[in-house]
């Protein structure tokens, strides 16, 4: 009994050093946020860039100056120099990765706004360059 006793004790001195990690729920904002950013990319894949600018203009309004609700501008940002986005524009891409750099210094996407920015600009250079292009060639045939 006292070789029993003994390997219960061990195991109970054991089991009191491990340090379990806390099961803390999610907050209601993080879920919503979540469930909105799970929805809205829902929408883009189907090419619906229309519901997905409105799931994060809902998000928005429902969590105003919630820490992701200050994310909401890259997210629509994003969306906007997405070239499958119909509905999209470069110019207005930028601006709005310009906004959301020079207003949320702390954003989680932060480093991943700078390189979409950066992107977009290039391609944007690449666009007009084409079109200035295109418009010596119609010029000179004319």
């Amino acid at each position: 009994m006292t070789k029993t006793l003994r390997i219960v004790i061990s195991l109970l001195v054991l089991a009191a050093c491990t340090n379990l990690p806390a099961i803390v729920p999610p907050t209601p904002v993080q879920s919503d946020w979540d469930r909105t950013l799970s929805n809205a990319r829902r929408n883009v894949a189907d090419g619906n860039y229309f519901a997905a600018d409105k799931i994060l203009d809902e998000f928005l309004r429902t969590h105003p100056g919630t820490p992701e609700a200050r994310e909401i501008a890259f997210w629509k940002a994003a969306y906007l120099v997405d070239p499958a986005n119909e509905r999209g524009s470069l110019p207005g891409g930028i601006a709005a990765l310009d906004t959301y750099l020079a207003d949320n210094s702390a954003g989680l996407y932060r480093d991943q706004a700078t390189v979409l920015r950066r992107t977009a600009a290039v391609a944007a250079g690449i666009a007009n360059a084409s079109a200035s292009a295109t418009a010596t060639a119609d010029s000179a045939a004319a």
